[in-house]
């Protein structure tokens, strides 16, 4: 069982098919990257505009929550 390659395995199989699975065998992985890639093109949400900040957020201070009203001209934050 030493002698036995995997890929040797694999390409005499590959010649040993038809012309027409050879064909399918070297079309189909590019025509599903490019498929994929359009889907994912197509169907993700659009970005925003503007990022979005809420002035009332929740800042996580490792298992404790603090409520906190963000003051965003001055950049600070205060606890309600």
């Amino acid at each position: 069982m030493d002698s036995y390659s995997f890929w040797q395995d694999f390409f005499s199989t590959f010649r040993a098919s038809s012309d027409f699975i050879k064909a399918l065998w070297i079309l189909v992985p590019p025509a599903f990257v490019v498929a994929q890639t359009w889907v994912v093109m197509r169907t993700r949400p659009p970005f925003p505009q503007k990022p979005t900040k809420k002035p009332d957020q929740l800042i996580r201070l490792s298992l404790l929550e603090v409520p906190v009203r963000a003051n965003l001209q001055r950049g600070t934050l205060t606890e309600r």
